[in-house]
């Protein structure tokens, strides 16, 4: 089953379930299993995501069976059923979610050089997942990052991108979510090919994620300090300083830095194309 068919999947088991509950208001609204420790998505991801963090999309492609499978176990979770969730596990849902139809809808497309070669899939095809039909910019902008509040999301989703956060080889689950996005924002931050600090020149060379989302780190994160930087610098650099050791950094709230914003490198975290380029040079 592809992602397009899932509407005609829900809708066809939303009448299943009024026809056998009856029209009664009094009737009890039905609910549906839902796995919490997402042991097929944890399958699927350690079959096709390194340790980098890269996608064997042509895998997925021939896991499609599998794929259609973890797609479809979020798409039949009604918005009751969610609703009964705590807060991790809800946040855990929707990670998870976003990340596996990220997946399923570049695989359905690959071969593809970009993930901006989907613009449609990203902002217009919509998706009908926790009782909405959302497209994939519905669940990072509006709920994840609209709702929970939580800046270390963006560390979280799959980007698709070479530059974005590495994509984790396992599932968010609501009992160990702390730990898991704790370590998706370490990782990150002191992967030097996404962000850099020159200490000795004060200088320092930061993700375009901290300039495009940088507004949620805001509030959390407020800082007076350095004071010759702006609101949104001052979150990101306390961000930053709580996660780092200065040995690393150095004084991030001292004055004097110089940050910079590297630009976004577009291309498909894709494994294949890293095997071929390998292979190129070798």
């Amino acid at each position: 089953m592809n992602l397009k068919g899932l509407t005609t999947t829900v809708i066809g088991l939303t009448l299943t379930l009024t026809l056998g509950w009856g029209c009664s208001a009094d009737q009890p609204t039905p609910r549906v299993a839902f796995d919490q420790e997402y042991q097929q998505f944890e399958r699927l991801l350690g079959g096709h995501v390194d340790k980098a963090g890269l996608v064997d999309y042509e895998g997925l492609r021939q896991d499609s069976l599998l794929l259609d499978s973890v797609v479809e176990a979020f798409a039949m979770v009604p918005a009751a059923t969610l609703q009964t969730f705590s807060q991790d596990e809800q946040l855990a849902f929707w990670i998870n979610a976003y990340n596996a139809l990220t997946l399923s809808t570049v695989a359905q497309s690959y071969p593809i050089q970009s993930i901006r070669d989907l613009p449609g899939n990203l902002t217009q095809e919509r998706y009908p997942i926790g009782g909405q039909n959302l497209t994939l910019a519905d669940i990072e902008q509006k709920i994840l990052r609209g709702e929970f509040k939580e800046p270390r999301v963006n560390f979280a989703v799959a980007s698709a991108t070479r530059s974005g956060p590495a994509l984790s080889r396992h599932a968010y689950r609501a009992t160990n979510l702390e730990e898991q996005l704790e370590s998706a924002a370490f990782r990150f931050l002191v992967d030097t090919t996404r962000n850099r600090f020159i200490p000795a020149m004060k200088r320092m060379e930061l993700s375009e994620l901290f300039n495009a989302c940088g507004s949620d780190f805001v509030k959390p994160y407020w800082s007076h300090y350095p004071a010759d930087q702006d609101e949104l610098n001052r979150a990101v650099l306390n961000f930053i300083s709580q996660r780092l050791p200065r040995s690393l950094t150095g004084p991030l709230r001292e004055e004097g830095w110089t940050i910079t914003y590297r630009p976004v490198d577009w291309t498909l975290n894709d494994q294949g194309r890293t095997r071929a380029s390998t292979a190129m040079t070798e």
